[in-house]
């Protein structure tokens, strides 16, 4: 009885030393609209190409909205109007992640004087479509900042590809700020940061974003997701270090039990040699 309780405490030992190592290795990394992977530096793709359809937080006095950039992640964002009758044909934007889980966030217009308002999307991630999102403007002249559009969580550990497309017969605006990607690290290589904007995790991380909205939105599986805060701050929650803790503490609690059974068995073959 003895033997079999020690060699069930060392492979339990074994299987938590491996759950803590998997706990620790997810991070949620951003994807800027401008600066792009935080890790790898990779960029956004917007198409079409047309000079004057996507316009940046450098367009002067020919762009109607004009964010406040130091509520804008990072300082910066992409937009674009949507005109079917401007003969550009459709607009989109792309990017890819390797990853569990995708955050998609929007700056929002309401009521801006001469200028299209209404926002909405759909998304498709690996070539299907996974979701679509629609704002009507309201009659308050703010803007929306961190506005969470789209999220889907339980994504397979791979490369994936995410694509934001505007399509149809209204006139709509997409102002893409950035992105937020748990990954989780599957293989034993590392690649440069283009900046500190990883955070320690577990596996389901979930950055949640700060602002609410009475927009409509389909096709997401959590409804909450989050980014920090309202400022450009790249630093995402994380409880990576509670649930390694608590692991630790499991891990060294059945250490031991290991150590307990082990010396009250030597004393039994002690007595029975004696």
């Amino acid at each position: 009885m003895g033997s079999i309780s020690c060699a069930w405490a060392s492979r339990a030992l074994v299987l938590l030393t491996l759950i803590s190592r998997v706990l620790g290795d997810a991070v949620n990394r951003t994807i800027d609209d401008s600066l792009g992977d935080s890790v790898t530096g990779q960029r956004p793709t917007y198409l079409p190409e047309t000079p004057g359809v996507w316009e940046d937080e450098t367009c002067g006095a020919g762009c109607f909205i004009q964010p406040d950039r130091s509520l804008a992640f990072d300082g910066t964002w992409t937009a674009a109007t949507y005109k079917p009758s401007n003969g550009v044909g459709n607009v989109s934007l792309s990017f890819n992640f390797h990853g569990t889980a995708i955050y998609i966030f929007f700056i929002l217009a309401n009521n801006q004087p001469n200028a299209t308002t209404k926002t909405e999307c759909n998304f498709t991630l690996d070539g299907a479509v996974v979701g679509n999102y629609s704002h009507s403007p309201t009659s308050s002249l703010d803007l929306e900042y961190n506005v969470t559009v789209f999220s889907k969580t339980g994504l397979l550990n791979q490369d994936h590809t995410f694509q934001i497309g505007a399509t149809g017969t209204d006139d709509v605006f997409i102002n893409f700020d950035y992105a937020i990607y748990t990954f989780e690290n599957d293989q034993d290589n590392s690649t440069p940061t283009r900046a500190s904007s990883e955070s320690s995790g577990t596996s389901d991380p979930s950055p949640l974003a700060g602002s609410s909205t009475s927009s409509e939105s389909s096709g997401t599986s959590d409804p909450s997701p989050l980014a920090g805060s309202s400022t450009s701050s790249k630093q995402t929650t994380s409880t990576g270090a509670i649930v390694g803790g608590v692991v630790s503490g499991i891990v060294l609690s059945v250490t031991l039990v290991v150590f307990l059974l082990w010396r009250k068995r030597r004393r039994s073959q002690n007595t029975i040699a004696m």
